[in-house]
């Protein structure tokens, strides 16, 4: 109440400067009078500290102020019911409120009840320069099925917010996905589906049609599985491969993606599920892929993974080929889950990837929450795992307080952290072991 009472005060003292013809005059007279560089950084600073109220309140001053400020008031809209959905429409309809449609960059639909009427599909339509789209209701909505009017609708945004949806099945989660040419970051939270995700190459034929090549950020949150999206999404952008529909037998996914597949989905596990996983693309360039990922169980960090996909260079002149070149597994935060964490991990799938990538590389990198002695256990069963494959390493550095260390800029150490542990380690000596196989 007090802040509705303040509000109307300034309004009023505004309302009031506006008519006085003093101080309002000789502001205009004195803004025309600055060039213009200054007024476009006036307005860069504006913006960046004006809240809502206060662009409305700066969009009254005159029609260049409005036609600057204005726009903002529009850029994150929220629709809560089905009377907004129209209203909406109507407003994006009308030629003389037609403009909106070119600021509206966010859009938020808060009804319990997921729109799949054509309002919806049409809406979106309407608004070219919407990049990202919230589904984020109080309660559970209804299902969400795959149509040729949500597919176009969805095309042109790059950012996917989904909260307390439900599908049919992960495959027509995935199409919805694959629908969205320049998907940058998806977020799921409470979202489910019907089945489970294809566990066989063989099985993956028909998923969906598209490419996830603009990837850069995939979260999950208690869903029905919190690896299944950030596996097939990453394992097609860190190959460079594009799903096709197709009816024809054999398997439809190339080795070299289905192993970051694999790869990902090892680290489920099958006594305790994943609640929160949050993957970041580190690097994307012609001949490197980089993603890092951090996995929780409840609220408690388990685990930090790091792949590495490089593609090779052909001697032929032909395209190369997208292999893992390198798997970092660090412990995590809260070490008392990491340590079982790690140690019930089923690692001898990563020997199943070494025929097909005699080069992989595989680190097992474990801080100060790994006593000596649970470290020699993990690393014996790490070397027994992938039958002591040369690329294979295991280190261990107590002074440090978890594996994430070694790649500070990936698993999200600051510089400062780095250099304090490693004063730390000058003034008590090194106590880091390193096991190699010869």
């Amino acid at each position: 109440m007090d802040e509705q009472v303040r509000q109307r005060q300034c309004q009023r003292q505004y309302e009031a400067w506006c008519w006085d013809p003093g101080p309002y005059s000789v502001f205009i007279c004195r803004w025309d009078q600055l060039p213009p560089e200054l007024h476009d950084y006036i307005y860069d600073i504006l913006d960046i500290i004006a809240d809502k109220h206060a662009a409305s309140v700066l969009s009254l001053i005159s029609r260049v102020w409005s036609r600057h400020f204005r726009p903002r008031l529009f850029a994150r809209l929220s629709l809560w019911d089905e009377e907004d959905f129209r209203m909406l429409y109507g407003i994006l309809r009308s030629p003389l409120s037609a403009w909106l449609a070119e600021h509206v960059a966010t859009l938020s639909f808060r009804m319990n009840d997921f729109p799949s009427r054509p309002v919806w599909t049409a809406l979106l339509r309407l608004l070219p320069a919407c990049r990202c789209v919230l589904h984020t209701p109080d309660h559970p909505s209804g299902l969400v099925s795959h149509s040729a009017s949500l597919k176009s609708s969805l095309r042109s945004i790059t950012s996917l917010d989904l909260r307390h949806c439900h599908f049919p099945s992960f495959r027509t989660l995935l199409r919805v996905l694959a629908d969205i040419t320049y998907l940058e970051t998806v977020r799921l939270y409470d979202v489910t589906w019907s089945g489970d995700a294809p566990m066989a190459a063989e099985a993956a034929s028909n998923i969906c049609s598209g490419s996830f090549n603009h990837a850069r950020e995939v979260q999950q949150v208690n869903c029905t599985s919190n690896l299944a999206v950030a596996a097939w999404i990453l394992a097609a952008a860190s190959t460079r491969y594009s799903f096709a529909r197709r009816r024809t037998a054999g398997p439809v996914v190339p080795a070299e993606t289905w192993v970051v597949i694999k790869l990902i989905q090892m680290f489920l596990p099958s006594e305790d599920t994943i609640r929160y996983a949050r993957f970041d693309v580190i690097e994307a360039t012609q001949d490197t892929y980089k993603f890092a990922g951090s996995l929780s169980i409840k609220r408690w960090n388990v685990a930090n993974i790091l792949c590495q996909v490089v593609k090779s260079a052909p001697f032929d002149g032909s395209d190369g080929t997208w292999s893992v070149h390198r798997i970092a597994l660090a412990d995590g935060i809260d070490s008392g889950r990491s340590r079982p964490y790690l140690q019930s991990r089923d690692l001898s799938i990563v020997s199943s990837f070494l025929p097909t990538h005699p080069q992989l590389e595989l680190q097992i990198l474990c801080g100060g929450g790994f006593s000596v002695e649970e470290f020699r256990t993990l690393s014996e069963k790490v070397m027994e795992a992938v039958n002591s494959h040369p690329a294979v390493s295991t280190k261990h550095n107590s002074k440090l307080p978890d594996g994430r260390f070694l790649e500070p800029t990936l698993f999200d150490v600051t510089q400062r952290d780095l250099e304090e542990a490693r004063e730390a380690l000058e003034g008590v000596g090194s106590n880091t072991e390193l096991f190699a196989p010869c």
